[in-house]
């Protein structure tokens, strides 16, 4: 009888330890592939500002302006993401909590 505890409980905690490594696998899976994504999306910004910076150049007939209004363009930017960072720190942290799904539930598992 003893035997058969122990091993129910070795095998609930190999269980455990897969699940966990299960979790764990997808969500470096899933941040991997979030900075690859970041990663390409600044570059594509990167080059489209400049492009639009050059652009901008032509017609105002000043590189400084270009560049000057893309510069004021990120900036008013900027200013919208820190007047909202609570509310975009609460999205990210409810998206993640949806995410991730915990099992603590040991118990009904043969």
């Amino acid at each position: 009888m003893l035997d058969n505890i122990i091993k129910y409980i070795e095998v609930n905690l190999e269980i455990a330890k897969l699940e966990a490594k299960e979790v764990m696998v997808r969500l470096i899976a899933k941040m991997m592939k979030a900075v690859l994504m970041i990663i390409l999306g600044s570059f594509t910004i990167l080059f489209v500002s400049l492009a639009f910076a050059f652009y901008l150049d032509t017609l105002l007939g000043s590189a400084f302006y270009g560049f000057f209004i893309i510069g004021l363009f990120y900036l008013s930017l900027f200013f919208v993401f820190w007047l909202l960072r609570k509310r975009i720190t609460n999205s990210i942290q409810k998206s993640i909590d949806v995410e991730i799904p915990i099992k603590l539930d040991f118990e009904n598992k043969k």
